[in-house]
């Protein structure tokens, strides 16, 4: 049986209120589920909904104030160049734990603000950090590739999936969204930030042209806000207005919406959770189809878990959806691929792992350096 440790997660509030706050919250619900004793830091972290103890649907976690007062085992910290990474080494290197950080996707491909924050913190305790991390793990190929630049050592660099819940993300869901407006036969599904409408309106004028002219597909783009009436207008003027839904849907409600998906558009979008997306519809089984050179085209091998767009226009993707539409065969190949992908490599149970591995590396180096100064001692 593997050890259990005192692990501390610390988050800088800022990034997990622009970026993703769930990802935290995931991951000290499976750490816990292993059987560690967590707890998460970050004040205010009220302020996100966070509120002792807390459970995911796994095993609970608790919500801390100060990290010197739990002693920590294994320090967890988000964002290298954030305040919270900071106080994760500092905690560190005061009780010896080791640490480990969690690199996720930039706000919105990396905006002017989040640029001069990582300047600062680069100015203040980059160094610091590095000369203390033990290892990163990187959500996504770039925050690999931002690690790198940083000044951390290939062997500290990671490349993991950001972990989804195979047993929520899963083929076979009734999205009872769906039902309740009266949306049925088949779905093409996509979800946006609306950061970039002009990406939606280039997938509306692809299913206007192809699909869309059939009474038994549907166009569902699902976000957190409300389309802007540029984007509604577009469905509208392309004649697919009765079969385009905007949908605000929360994290729990999207799951069944991809189950219930008959193929799944990654828009080419900067938001954090455009890799995410692609990783929960790969689990609940939903072809996806995806630009090249776009987040989360790395994890979608062309017709194998979908199809693979050159260009991110409505040609392009009237080509694919085209194409899609005609090979039933193709598409149920595609879904099972794409969850035995998820099962093989993107549940949470990879990033845990690899977490308690190099904590548990990192701890057996100090036992070790400390078993021989003992044995020093003795022999002196």
């Amino acid at each position: 049986m593997s050890p259990t440790w005192k692990i501390a997660v610390l988050v800088d509030p800022l990034t997990a209120v622009v970026s993703d706050s769930a990802h935290p919250l995931g991951l000290a619900s499976q750490l816990a589920e292993r059987g560690h004793c967590v707890r998460l830091f970050g004040p205010p972290l009220t302020a996100l909904g966070f509120s002792p103890p807390r459970t995911t649907g796994g095993r609970a976690f608790e919500v801390g104030a100060s990290v010197a007062l739990f002693g920590p085992q294994v320090v967890v910290a988000y964002d290298a160049l954030s305040p919270a990474a900071w106080l994760g080494a500092r905690s560190a290197r005061r009780s010896g734990a080791p640490l480990v950080l969690i690199e996720a996707a930039a706000w919105g491909g990396g905006r002017p603000a989040q640029r001069v924050l990582w300047r600062v913190g680069e100015s203040l305790w980059g160094r610091y950090v590095r000369r203390t991390a033990n290892c990163v793990l990187a959500l996504e190929p770039h925050a690999a590739e931002r690690s790198l630049r940083r000044g951390f050592s290939s062997e500290q660099v990671h490349a993991l999936p950001h972990g989804v819940d195979l047993e929520s993300h899963r083929p076979g869901r009734a999205s009872e969204e769906l039902a309740r407006r009266r949306i049925s036969g088949r779905v093409l599904s996509a979800r946006t930030d609306y950061a970039s409408p002009q990406a939606v309106e280039a997938l509306i004028e692809g299913f206007a042209a192809t699909v869309g002219q059939r009474d038994d597909w549907s166009l569902v783009v699902a976000s957190d806000s409300a389309a802007p009436a540029r984007v509604a207008k577009c469905a509208y003027r392309a004649g697919v207005g009765a079969r385009t839904h905007f949908l605000s849907l929360n994290d729990e409600a999207f799951a069944p919406l991809l189950s219930s998906s008959t193929l799944f558009a990654a828009l080419a979008e900067p938001g954090a959770r455009a890799v995410w997306d692609v990783e929960r519809a790969l689990a609940c089984g939903a072809p996806t189809l995806v630009l090249s050179g776009a987040r989360g085209a790395h994890l979608v091998q062309h017709d194998v878990h979908g199809w693979t767009l050159e260009r991110g226009d409505a040609r392009s993707w009237a080509t694919a959806l085209a194409h899609a539409a005609c090979a039933p065969q193709a598409r149920r190949r595609w879904s099972q691929a794409a969850r035995q992908f998820a099962l093989e490599r993107l549940g949470w149970g990879v990033l845990v792992r690899a977490l308690e591995d190099a904590a548990r590396a990192r701890l057996d180096e100090l036992a070790e350096r400390d078993a021989a100064s003992s044995r020093r001692a003795a022999s002196a």
